[in-house]
């Protein structure tokens, strides 16, 4: 099977209680979501030589350093699910205007928090 024929729909933990009940589970399953990621951005990278120039610009591996409360941090995740949600999902079977191909969106929200916290 092609990358394409296999690929991803959506990853997000949102059973918090989860965590709590199964912590080396959790730890587990988001450590190998973790290496997914790793493995999707390898893929882009080894494609950036052949895909075309307009793709190239928009390909995107930014890093953002903020300094956030903890309800800051909270608005900002909900705030990007709104920004996807506007956009046209991936979906088998329905039509997409001509020219769209699959783009990978990966968010990452890490708190880098003092050791002790």
């Amino acid at each position: 099977m092609s990358r394409n024929e296999t690929v991803h729909r959506t990853t997000r933990l949102t059973d918090e209680e989860l965590a709590e009940r199964e912590p080396e589970a959790v730890l587990a399953y988001m450590q190998s979501i973790a290496a997914l990621y790793n493995l999707r951005t390898q893929q882009a990278l080894n494609e950036l030589q052949t895909m075309p120039r307009e793709w190239r610009r928009v390909l995107d591996l930014s890093s953002f350093p903020l300094r956030l409360t903890l309800e800051e941090g909270r608005r900002l995740r909900g705030e990007l699910s709104e920004v996807v949600s506007r956009y046209r999902r991936d979906e088998p079977g329905e039509a997409a205007p001509e020219g769209a191909v699959r783009v990978s969106l990966i968010t990452q929200v890490l708190p880098e928090l003092p050791e002790g916290s």
